[in-house]
């Protein structure tokens, strides 16, 4: 039997999931797509896939979302870039009149609203609205720009020029979500790429939320 998962599209789940740079073999035995959350938690619903992950989730009948791992939103920046040698803590001030790149952090952005608003209007009003990692990185490697993002947001190994700095006030961190359906059992091919997932985001420097072992009927400690 196939395991069936779904992942959140960009950027709230962790580039290294999506990409399978760390899955291999096991995230071979998945197919994967990269819908928003509500498409998440529909085919969840539906039972067309065992398990998703996704962002921030309305609650849905008969799909459970524990809440699974959390990393910090921070600056990815060229490592030649001004931001970079500043040896104090970032915080969100810093980065205004700063070409910024937006993803679509609604809620970063009312967060921020209150200690910098002009870095929460050029959030919202930027011109490069991305939704491609790709493209999120070509646009980086051009240097000059910048992008508020959650610490896993970008792939292992393909940013070895830039640097992260995590951000201060507010300090944010996004939060992912393991979606199942309540009157499924998990698959033992669903189990293991789980742990897989939860192993690989604490190496990336997730903060584990779900801490214990999938089993048959229950996934939450």
């Amino acid at each position: 039997m196939r395991t069936e998962i779904l992942l959140q599209d960009d950027p709230a789940v962790p580039a290294d999931e999506r990409h399978h740079a760390r899955l291999t073999p096991l995230g071979r035995q998945g197919h994967e797509t990269e819908p928003g959350d509500h498409v998440v938690r529909r085919k969840v619903f539906e039972r067309e896939a065992e398990f998703g992950l996704s962002g921030m989730t309305e609650p849905v009948a008969e799909v459970e979302a524990s809440p699974f791992f959390s990393d910090p939103i921070g600056v990815f920046c060229r490592a030649d870039h001004p931001l970079a040698a500043v040896e104090r803590p970032l915080c969100w001030a810093d980065l205004s009149g700063r070409e910024i790149l937006n993803m679509g952090h609604e809620t970063q952005i009312k967060s921020v609203a209150e200690y910098a608003p002009d870095v929460a209007i050029r959030l919202s009003s930027t011109a490069y609205k991305v939704r491609n990692t790709h493209t999120l990185i070509a646009l980086l490697q051009r240097g000059g720009t910048i992008a508020a993002l959650p610490r896993l947001s970008l792939p292992a190994g393909t940013h070895d020029d830039w640097v992260f700095r995590s951000l201060t006030e507010p300090a944010i961190d996004r939060e992912i979500f393991l979606c199942r359906h309540r009157r499924t059992t998990l698959t033992a091919s669903a189990r293991a790429l789980i742990a897989a997932i939860r192993d690989s985001a604490e190496i990336a420097g997730a903060t584990l939320i779900e801490k214990c072992e999938p089993t048959e009927g229950c996934i939450a400690e």
